[in-house]
């Protein structure tokens, strides 16, 4: 469990309740090997899962897909903005302002 505490910078007791967690479910199984347990995913659950969740990424990628192309627009408008001297439109910038005849003030 050392492993998995150092890795996730969680306590082992969490580590602990976690572990059982999965246990129970039928994620991991657990062998003890002297002092401790040595745990050891189960595919077969996690194979369930993927081959129940197939049918929706299909429907997912696309809008997925959409969703990213959607923030990277955002995202590269502000980029924008923040080159122009806006900051998202506050008034008063270092740049100046522009009057309702179009002219930089």
């Amino acid at each position: 469990m050392s492993e998995i505490e150092g890795e996730l910078r969680m306590s082992q007791p969490s580590v602990s309740k976690h572990l059982r967690v999965l246990r129970d479910a039928g994620f991991v199984e657990a062998r003890v090997e002297g002092q401790r347990r040595v745990y050891h995913i189960r595919a077969e659950p996690l194979q369930e899962i993927d081959a129940w969740l197939e049918p929706f990424r299909r429907f997912w990628t696309k809008h997925v897909d959409a969703l990213e192309a959607h923030l990277n627009r955002m995202e590269k408008g502000n980029m924008d903005s923040r080159f122009r001297g806006n900051d998202g439109g506050a008034r008063g910038n270092d740049v100046g302002e522009c009057g309702n005849d179009g002219e930089l003030e």
